[in-house]
């Protein structure tokens, strides 16, 4: 199977692999729930209890690092920039280049599943612009702004 050949969502890490560069433990989404090219996807997270990113963050009372859940929305919105682009515009992959607005609402603990949607503000070329927030439940964890861009042959 190749990206081209992604069936519709949901999918799962088996899938995301074909779409994304990191494997674990920096493949930080599990689901992609669903997606609407190019405009929205939306995807998932399950906190597990034995995340490298707990073991020292704190001792005692884990709490999921605030850039963990920054990076996993920014892979969320890498995938909807790869499921809508073509594959001769994408094969060098997509580079995050600023952050704006971003905000933690609340504590990302171990059970708690992460639930992104992420939505295109803007495409120029090879450059997105995305606004993407997650929750846990129905409550915001966290929010941000995104500008990433794919990498262009030297």
């Amino acid at each position: 199977m190749t990206i081209d050949d992604l069936p519709s969502a949901p999918f799962g890490r088996e899938q995301i692999e074909l779409l994304l560069p990191h494997r674990g433990p920096m493949l930080l989404i599990d689901v992609i729930d669903s997606y609407h090219v190019p405009e929205r996807i939306s995807g998932r997270k399950l906190v597990q209890t034995d995340e490298l990113f707990l073991q020292g963050h704190f001792p005692g009372r884990p709490v999921l690092p605030g850039v963990i859940v920054i990076e996993a929305m920014g892979q969320v919105a890498a995938c909807l920039a790869y499921l809508s682009t073509p594959a001769q515009e994408r094969r060098l992959g997509i580079h995050l280049m600023s952050l704006d607005r971003v905000k933690f609402r609340r504590p990302v603990l171990p059970g708690d599943e992460l639930r992104f949607d992420v939505r295109t503000l803007r495409v120029r070329g090879p450059i997105w612009n995305f606004n993407a927030k997650a929750y846990v439940e129905d409550q915001l964890a966290a929010q941000a702004r995104y500008l990433a861009a794919f990498a262009e042959e030297t």
